[in-house]
């Protein structure tokens, strides 16, 4: 049992490493949520782009354009980056 405390340290102190180690597997990724919104912001302003034929079309301009395609899933990347920082918190407990 000597030994065994020497080579792994106390239960106290490695029952906090396994649980730091846990909580750091378990965070979500942000790179494929950046990746998605993205991906939507491209696609929303193609969209736009070729949608938009006459002047009178809302948004007629290309920052107008860009502008609705930034807006419009910035809602979820919000939500999900909200969610990252609430679970990436350590635990006051313990």
């Amino acid at each position: 049992m000597t030994e065994a405390l020497r080579q792994f340290g106390h239960a106290e102190h490695l029952g906090r490493q396994l649980h730091q180690a846990a909580v750091r597997a378990s965070m979500p990724r942000l790179w494929p949520l950046l990746l998605f919104y993205a991906g939507m912001v491209v696609l929303i302003f193609g969209l736009l782009a070729t949608a938009n034929d006459k002047p009178t079309d809302f948004p007629a301009t290309i920052g107008g354009q860009l502008l609705l395609a930034l807006l419009l899933p910035s809602g979820m990347l919000v939500m999900r980056a909200l969610h990252y920082l609430r679970v990436g918190q350590p635990n006051s407990q313990g």
